[in-house]
């Protein structure tokens, strides 16, 4: 008996869903769109509209809103959901379009990433977190962004970390009011839920002032049970920012996950040891993109990882400096005008003190050996030099005569390039 070939237009709706479900990107609509005019038809404006969604709370919103949550079809399309800041940010998001987003997220049955990139603590009569953990069972990729505790309410008591099976996870805290630190009970729970975890991004950035905040240092979150028993095969990506942990334990974890190829370390410390990171040649055999201090990125590049990004190096008239706050400068020497694109090239971050600056100007460099320092540079950069694309430095006093020299020495690396922030006593 032959075989009955049965076209795509006569598929029941349901199976038809299924068939459109991995076409998610609007370059893939647009193309099974031209292709006839029943994908068309299906397809336009609804999936182009919606799949991937990209908008924000105000109250120019509102209609687009109310639209998704009068119309659960619309709703169930939706594959990337992501929460843009407002054009003022910290002055608060509409309330109405907040009731909009939750009950149309009640219906984003199929939604696989989320992100909250809104500079506001979700607040509401109903927990986003809570609608997400019961409404999205296929939800893998999540972005939260904590600005403050209001009332009562904390973060860390929320349904956010009820959420299991997540495969990346992106947090950033930033609240000024915090009066005792955070326990990660919770937060350690919540990551082993997630076996397949890929992407795990903690940025813990307190600002001045904060009673977390004295004159030497800041409070962190102790990650060292997390780090202890944590085990993720495949993760890729591991960005930490102000974080402590026993430096043994970190780096026997950093040991145990091979599969890093993207590494963030931003002022992290253990409080019992003169040093945080230790990497041993070999132990992260696919590292292509590392950021941290100066010391641990000249580490880094002699451990001889295959990288096409590194950083912050630090850069002064005489030699590089140890450490410095900074801002960040475009740099235009960029081939292409843009900056770096790994994940962690955003993250290259300052090191852990302020640049020194004497009365005298540039003679007295203390114990900054310039000489050693420069070597040592150099020879790093030579280490890297047949795969790395991008270099992140700070310049300090007199650095931009050094970032002329290594450009010169090394045509084939972009770098990108910080202004430090010199205090002068």
């Amino acid at each position: 008996m032959a075989r009955v070939r049965t076209p795509l237009i006569d598929l029941p709706g349901e199976l038809l869903a299924q068939v459109l479900d991995p076409i998610i990107k609007r370059s893939d609509i647009r193309s099974l769109a031209s292709t006839c005019r029943f994908f068309r038809d299906i397809l336009v404006p609804d999936y182009l509209d919606c799949r991937q969604i990209e908008t924000k709370l105000g109250e120019n919103e509102t209609a687009f809103w109310q639209k998704l949550a009068t119309h659960p079809a619309l709703s169930r399309i939706v594959r990337t959901l992501t929460i843009a800041d407002l054009s003022n940010p910290g002055h608060g998001y509409s309330s109405e379009v907040y009731g909009h987003l939750i009950t149309a997220i009640k219906s984003m049955s199929g939604l696989l990433s989320f992100r909250w990139d809104l500079q506001d603590t979700p607040i509401g009569d109903e927990d986003l977190w809570e609608v997400l953990r019961t409404s999205c069972p296929q939800l893998r990729h999540l972005k939260a962004y904590d600005g403050c505790e209001i009332g009562d309410y904390s973060i860390y008591e929320s349904e956010i970390f009820a959420i299991e099976n997540l495969e990346e996870f992106q947090f950033e805290q930033t609240s000024y009011e915090l009066e005792s630190m955070p326990s990660t009970d919770r937060l350690r729970a919540f990551l082993f839920a997630s076996p397949n975890l890929r992407v795990l991004d903690f940025q813990w950035d307190l600002g001045y002032p904060t009673p977390l905040h004295d004159e030497e240092e800041y409070d962190r979150p102790d990650f060292t049970e997390i780090f202890r028993d944590g085990n993720w095969l495949r993760l890729t990506t591991l960005k930490l920012k102000l974080i402590s942990c026993d430096c043994d334990v970190f780096n026997a974890f950093l040991s145990r996950h091979p599969s890093i190829e993207a590494l963030s370390i931003l002022d992290c410390i253990d409080p019992d040891a003169a040093y945080f990171l230790d990497v041993t040649a070999g132990s992260l055999p696919n590292l292509a993109a590392f950021s941290g201090s100066h010391d641990d990125a000249l580490d880094v590049c002699q451990a001889g990882y295959p990288l096409r990004l590194v950083g912050n190096f630090i850069l002064k008239q005489g030699g590089e400096d140890e450490s410095s706050d900074r801002e960040s400068e475009d740099d235009s020497q960029s081939d292409d005008g843009s900056g770096s694109g790994s994940e962690v090239g955003e993250g290259v971050g300052p090191g852990e003190d302020e640049a020194d600056c004497s009365e005298s100007g540039e003679e007295d460099r203390g114990d900054l050996e310039p000489v050693e320092k420069e070597g040592a540079l150099e020879h790093a950069l030579k280490n890297v030099a047949p795969t790395c694309r991008d270099v992140h430095v700070t310049l300090a006093e007199g650095g931009k005569e050094k970032l002329r020299e290594l450009r010169q020495k090394f045509p084939g690396l972009r770098f990108h390039t910080y202004l430090a922030l010199v205090t002068c006593d």
